[in-house]
């Protein structure tokens, strides 16, 4: 090599080297993309530049290097340069802070956390706020996972709700609370919404619980719930709510011989005195001892 041909490889703008110049261009085609979708983070099989997608893998795989001591095509200016136009390094911490501000837009929006698996308005959202969830348990059992103490404090800053079933057992309860204040009682019935069915199922775990079968029924819910005198057995609630009625229709007739068609409980007295004739012949029967000495103790009339 002479002084001579060197001058004229360089008016042709001959590449001394070519890693140096294979960076530069890559770094160019990065730009473009970022200028078209605002953003660094193509993937690794980028169809339109399978190239440029391994070359920007390289490049955090090179930076890790470097980041360590190793050696490294990584360098300090080339580190500059990409950070000039955001390169992410880390794009699966850049992911959760972009998962993070979704799921904050959408407590803003809705004032609360708990949207589902299945959310079709952005369901990589769905199922990032499950895999959060699903690391934060991995974490307190004290196996590996995603979760870190950062990333707890900022779910935990917008009420991240780490047992959805939990808190909406929360949420039916206080919507009870609201019913028993409007209305004076728990006897919420299964058709009414879903506060209904949620009652119902409250008396099948509690069922389950006291046969010692599965349940998500415990001993705090069953206090929380006798503390607004919840009714574990409401056949047996409106069988005391209609005598109740039948002895103040009593006091104010002076007899038990309630019509038929008398409110709810006309109808109710009638029922007494099927269940009581199918009692007397030994068949199945609603109708017992006691509930017989009660209804006698008001002179009801079995045969009217």
């Amino acid at each position: 090599m002479t002084e001579q041909r060197i001058q004229e490889l360089e008016r042709v703008e001959f590449v001394w080297d070519t890693s140096a110049a294979l960076w530069s261009l890559r770094f160019r085609e990065l730009c473009e993309f970022k200028a078209q979708f605002g953003h660094c983070l193509l993937p690794l099989r980028y169809s339109s530049n399978l190239m440029l997608g391994r070359w920007v893998a390289n490049q955090r795989h090179g930076y890790k290097l470097y980041s360590e001591g190793k050696q490294s095509g990584m360098t300090a200016q080339r580190i500059r340069e990409l950070d000039s136009i955001e390169f992410v390094w880390d794009p699966l911490a850049a992911d959760w802070k972009l998962r993070f501000r979704q799921l904050c837009e959408f407590k803003a929006q809705f004032g609360h956390c708990l949207l589902p698996f299945r959310y079709s308005s952005n369901p990589k959202l769905g199922r990032w706020v499950a895999n959060q969830r699903h690391d934060y348990k991995l974490h307190s059992e004290g196996k590996q996972s995603g979760m870190t103490e950062q990333r707890m404090r900022e779910l935990e800053s917008i009420e991240f709700v780490w047992d959805p079933l939990a808190n909406s057992w929360s949420i039916r309860f206080r919507q009870l609370c609201a019913w028993k204040a409007q209305f004076g009682h728990c006897l919420v019935s299964p058709e009414y919404s879903k506060l209904g069915k949620w009652v119902t199922r409250q008396r099948h775990h509690y069922n389950l619980y006291s046969e010692g079968k599965p349940s998500y029924m415990t001993a705090e819910r069953i206090r929380e719930l006798d503390s607004i005198e919840f009714v574990w057995d409401p056949h047996a609630a409106v069988w005391k709510l209609r005598f109740r009625q039948l002895c103040e229709f009593k006091a104010q007739f002076v007899h038990s011989l309630v019509p038929p068609e008398y409110s709810k409980l006309g109808p109710w007295v009638t029922t007494q005195r099927q269940n009581y004739k199918l009692h007397s012949e030994g068949k199945p029967s609603c109708m017992t001892a006691e509930r017989i000495r009660e209804l006698e103790s008001v002179e009801f009339v079995w045969d009217p």
